[in-house]
């Protein structure tokens, strides 16, 4: 036979059956270790309901003038702005901030005797020894480098998750931390300085006052609209561009040409004295409207302007009466403040050793495989020679270099691949 049977793969597997056990042994230690060191995690959870208000309103001339339903965006679009600013580098930096900062956040994780046991027994041994260690592992071995604020809110980036019910306006934040009261505390200030920071970038404003305003804006129209009507008829303006414009039209005509040109000099010079009376007149009087111009431009731009002022606080007023009228939650509300679970998240201490004896199970059969598969295809290659005894110089003994308390003896692999080849 020339391939690798499992019977092979067994004899492989008790051949290094103290490799196996040992990997598992270590396997499962270095799991265990590990679960150990780190601290059991709790995971709080909150609910927030999002309904959103006017200012997702499609804003555009048809929309705008349409008496029906207010008219939204795509809701996907308007989920998605509001978990980015609930997850947003300015919400994070202010709950942190009101949690007391960088020295609250580390000051919150519990104390790990695990930890301290390594601290004070392996750091101080590491130090005796920093002159061969790397330099960084030197560096930090004398004096731990501080974090900064910013590296403070990456942690808490990572601790922190927040995601949309699909089919829902609910929001979940989630939190995992090993210190459930400050996880709770904290999730809670989270959703406080959202709704505050929502606040200033979204002005909540009563209906009533929105009237008010828009009552305001269309009595600063109405003023500005007197004030320059007095003015044009002070200065006796009626339209000032289309008097302006017949003006520049007589006077392109005055400057023309008679074609009916007469060949008396008395005529012509009484003609020519005439159009220069009336070119006089009319410069004059475009100097006047250009006067006129300059003292009423002031008047007509606060028209303008009162005019965009009542505009846009009309339709304000008129968004948020249909928003009114039916009936539409203009808030976003925090359903469930944040609780914690009362049981660790995670893989326990057992979970974890099984899964580390587990993976070193799956590394040792592994290599036992490749073992197996070497020495049948070394079998292979002695079976094509046909005899044996005369290439038996080209059979290695060993195939893993392994401790002799491992690695049975030259005679006993001798003796199975005799066996195995007969």
């Amino acid at each position: 036979m020339g391939t690798m049977t499992f019977a092979d793969l067994r004899r492989s597997l008790w051949r290094y059956k103290y490799v196996l056990i040992i990997t598992v042994v270590l396997f499962g230690a270095a799991a265990t270790g590990g679960a150990m060191l780190r601290p059991p995690e709790y995971e709080v959870r909150s609910s927030v309901l999002m309904r959103f208000d006017s200012n997702y309103y499609a804003k555009n001339p048809i929309s705008e003038g349409w008496e029906g339903d207010p008219v939204r965006v795509e809701l996907a679009n308007a989920v998605s702005t509001e978990l980015s600013l609930l997850g947003s580098q300015s919400v994070l930096r202010a709950t942190l901030r009101s949690m007391g900062g960088k020295e609250a956040w580390k000051a919150s994780e519990p104390a790990n005797e695990y930890r301290e046991w390594l601290a004070d027994h392996v750091k101080p041994v590491l130090a005796n020894f920093k002159e061969f260690l790397p330099q960084p592992i030197a560096a930090q071995l004398n004096q731990p480098k501080e974090e900064t604020e910013d590296q403070v809110l990456s942690l808490v980036r990572e601790r922190v998750s927040i995601k949309m019910a699909e089919g829902t306006s609910v929001a979940t934040v989630e939190m995992h931390h090993s210190n459930r009261d400050f996880a709770v505390r904290f999730v809670n200030t989270l959703l406080a300085e959202y709704l505050a920071f929502r606040s200033t970038l979204f002005p909540d404003i009563p209906v009533n006052k929105l009237a008010e305003q828009a009552a305001d804006a269309n009595g600063r129209l109405l003023t500005a609209e007197t004030e320059l009507a007095q003015m044009k008829n002070k200065l006796g303006i009626v339209d000032l561009d289309a008097e302006r414009s017949a003006l520049l039209s007589g006077k392109a005509r005055l400057q023309m040409p008679d074609p009916e040109r007469t060949t008396n000099r008395v005529e012509l010079r009484q003609v020519q004295n005439q159009r220069n009376q009336q070119l006089k007149l009319v410069e004059k009087r475009l100097a006047e409207l250009t006067q006129a111009d300059a003292a009423i431009m002031p008047l007509k731009l606060a028209v303008e302007q009162a005019k965009g002022d009542a505009d846009r606080a009309n339709r304000a007023y008129q968004r948020a009466r249909l928003s009114a009228d039916a009936n539409i939650d203009q808030s976003i509300r925090v359903v469930d403040p944040a609780t914690s679970t009362d049981k660790p998240v995670g893989l326990s201490i057992l979970a974890s050793a099984l899964l580390g004896g587990l993976a070193g199970l799956a590394l040792s059969i592994g290599l036992a495989a490749l073992d197996a598969f070497r020495r049948a295809g070394r079998r292979r290659q002695e079976q094509s020679y046909g005899n044996i005894s005369e290439y038996a110089w080209f059979r290695p003994t060993t195939v893993l270099a392994l401790p002799q308390f491992l690695e049975p003896n030259a005679r006993s692999i001798q003796s199975e691949t005799d066996r195995a080849t007969s």
